[in-house]
């Protein structure tokens, strides 16, 4: 994160996404924070959606496809 637009954080919750994701993660609670980083191991392929919980509402959200 660069610190600048806000507070972002990243969800993947197979309940509340369109479609359905393969994975169930979440990094905490929005953070402005310069420098912050997170990462997510994915061991099996399937597919990641997710979203930033703070922008929903706008669109933010995207998808990892992960292939064995």
């Amino acid at each position: 994160m660069t610190g600048r637009g806000g507070a972002h954080n990243v969800e993947a919750e197979p309940d509340g996404q369109i479609g359905g994701s393969d994975y169930e993660f979440n990094s905490g609670g929005p953070t402005a924070a310069s420098g912050t980083t997170y990462e997510q191991p994915f061991d099996d392929a399937g597919l990641a959606l997710y979203h930033c919980e703070p922008y929903l509402s706008v669109g933010m959200k995207g998808a990892i496809v992960i292939e064995s």
